[in-house]
């Protein structure tokens, strides 16, 4: 998403396009967007309840996105594989190991990572 905003970002400066504002909005959207899934992920990798709510937020969102790309768009190459991600992440966020990692009582001493 970070480099798909900054060729986006690019290209509505030398593209010159209707709403310059816009498409720099869009960008700059996609690129704030990527960082966000970046610091989710390490929020994750560190062990932090507070991740797994926004990630499965965002996949949820991403369920309806691959059902569109791969029934309605026909496009089976790309819908296919964001439904699965969506649905296999969920999955795994619910689960019980994931679960009992996650949702351990944490000392208020100890400093985060």
């Amino acid at each position: 998403m970070i480099v798909g905003g900054l060729i986006w970002g690019v290209r509505s400066i030398t593209d010159k396009p209707d709403n310059l504002g816009g498409s720099l909005a869009g960008a700059a959207f996609c690129i704030a967007g990527g960082l966000l899934v970046i610091r989710l992920g390490v929020a994750l990798r560190g062990q932090r309840q507070w991740a797994r709510a926004p990630v499965i937020a965002l996949e949820i969102l991403f369920l309806p996105v691959g059902w569109a790309l791969t029934f309605q768009g026909g496009n089976k190459l790309y819908g296919i594989p964001v439904l699965a991600v969506a649905a296999a992440l969920i999955y795994l966020l619910l689960s019980k190991p994931v679960s009992a990692i996650l949702d351990r009582v944490v000392d208020p001493d100890e400093p985060e990572d």
